[in-house]
Order: C-alpha cells, then structure tokens, then sequence
C-alpha cells in the first residue's frame, strides 16, 4: 500500500487523516481529503493555481474513466479552463487520477514543485459521483473547504464540544481567497452537519435553521462555486468589451453575463428571488416556492 494509502482511515463515512496533520512528501494530509502543501487555502494563492488556464491530467487504468470524464466535463463546460489529456511520459505538471483508498487530492497545482511532475487525486470505492469528482477536482484547482473561509462565523456556527478531538484541526479558519463571492451554505465544499463529530450530535448549524439541510450537499459544484472558479482563473479577461454583470452575476469564456438562481436580465439586473429560495428547492431541503 502506497505511503498517503497509509494515513488514511474510514470514520463516519470520510476519510480522515489518523495523526494531526500529517506531513509527506507529497504534502499535507488534513481535513479528511486534501493533501495540501502548507502554502494554499482556498481559493489559492495566484501561484499555486494552474499556469495559463491548463489542467493536465492522465488516468490509471484502475480508474474510473467515465466518473472523471463527467466530473472534467462540468468543469470544462462551466469556465475557461482546459483541461488536456496527457501522457504517462509527459514532462508536463498533471495531475493522476488514482483509485486508491478514499477521495483525496492536493490543494492547487503542486505538481510544478514536485520532481516528479505528477500529483496524485484518489476517487476510490464510493467516490465516484459527480459531486465527489467534482469536489476533488476544485481541490486540485485551487478550492479549500467553504467552512474554512474567514467569514464563515457569520454564517455557521462550529460546535467544538461535539467534535471529536483528534479532527478540531479540520474545522480551523483561515485568510480565504474569496474574490468577492459570498459565503455559500450550498457549496459542494461545505462540510455537512455531522461531520467529525464525537456523539452522534451537529458539529455544524447554519445561523439560519432553515438552511441546515442545503450543507454537505454532493449533487454538484454550485452557482457561487462556478463564479469562484471563474473569479481564480480570470475567465472575464478573455472578453475584449465583457458587459457588467450585475448581482452576483460572472461572466465566462463565452462572454455573456450567467446569473445566479433568483436572477434575470441580459446583466442579471432583475431580482426575482433570494440566492437560498432556489437552492431551497433544488435539494428538497422545502418544497418548491409557489408550487401547488
């Protein structure tokens, strides 16, 4: 079993580092899915993310292909980042999609820094839905976990008396790169209710009750994820003459303003609903508005 294999263990349904943290040669294991080198956080600095807007990865034949070619394809669809398909023998910083135990990755790209020019992201047994991949693969472009965000005090609350004490580390805070995007309870980078916890109780409630359910959602990466992803890898500078894209609104590689849920208009200039009321119903957290 490969060195980072060994580090992890399986508690409450995550994988979870075993020692606090844990340092490696491939950087460092925390907060049950990164293996992040001590310089990133989420968003990452400029100079961890990936040169020229260009992710390039290979796949092991022990891999899930289709799962990794879903979760690419999201990411591709949805910003100005290549993603290109490269050789084992490539000199090229990669990334290598792996099967080993659990879902893991780096923070950003370290795979520049490391001698071999490869790093490695893990989608093993249980990890293979579009969220995961999806989750795993903003790790490796540059995301952190959304509750580690400077701001998250304004939104959740952390219980450290439920959380077991070997994982408090997992639910430090940090100096984020936010680039203007608002907390977001549905990120598919939040952590869920339960997680780490040492007695069954919440380690997690939201400061508004009626979002409880919208954390830990693994369907897929959402809005304010996209217009993060965006913001990291200056996708608007790639318009000559982009148009303002107002209330929350980002604009890609294709140059049109894409407006958040509740939004409408050519510069999302009109305000139908809150951002929440839509992911509301989206995950079945209530029923829909206005349904009958």
């Amino acid at each position: 079993m490969k060195m980072w294999s060994r580090c992890l263990t399986l508690v409450y349904g995550l994988l979870v580092f075993l020692t606090n943290p844990v340092l490696t040669p491939y950087g460092i294991l925390e907060e049950g899915d990164l293996l992040r080198s001590p310089a990133s956080r989420k968003g990452a600095p400029s100079n961890w993310l990936w040169d020229n807007r260009r992710y390039n990865y290979e796949v092991t034949t022990d891999a899930n292909r289709s799962a990794i070619e879903a979760g690419i394809r999201f990411w591709r669809d949805h910003t100005c980042i290549e993603f290109e398909e490269v050789s084992e023998s490539s000199h090229l910083p990669r990334v290598r999609f792996v099967a080993e135990e659990g879902c893991w990755s780096f923070v950003g790209c370290v795979a520049k820094e490391l001698a071999t020019r490869v790093q490695a992201l893990s989608l093993g047994t249980g990890c293979t839905g579009l969220g995961t991949v999806t989750h795993e693969i903003a790790h490796s472009l540059g995301f952190y976990h959304e509750q580690s965000r400077s701001d998250r005090d304004d939104q959740v609350t952390i219980l450290w008396d439920n959380i077991d004490e070997e994982f408090k580390s997992n639910f430090a805070m940090f100096d984020t790169q936010n680039k203007d995007v608002p907390y977001d309870l549905s990120s598919v980078m939040h952590y869920g209710t339960f997680y780490f916890s040492s007695n069954g109780k919440p380690t997690i409630l939201t400061q508004n009750r009626t979002l409880q359910g919208l954390i830990g959602q693994r369907d897929r990466p959402s809005f304010r994820d996209v217009v993060l992803m965006n913001r990291l890898y200056r996708c608007e500078e790639l318009c000559s003459s982009p148009p303002p894209c107002r209330n929350g609104g980002y604009m890609s590689a294709d140059c049109v303003c894409h407006c958040p849920p509740g939004t409408s208009g050519s510069a999302c200039e009109t305000v139908l609903s809150d951002y929440y009321e839509h992911q509301l119903c989206v995950h079945e957290v209530l029923g829909c508005p206005h349904s009958d």
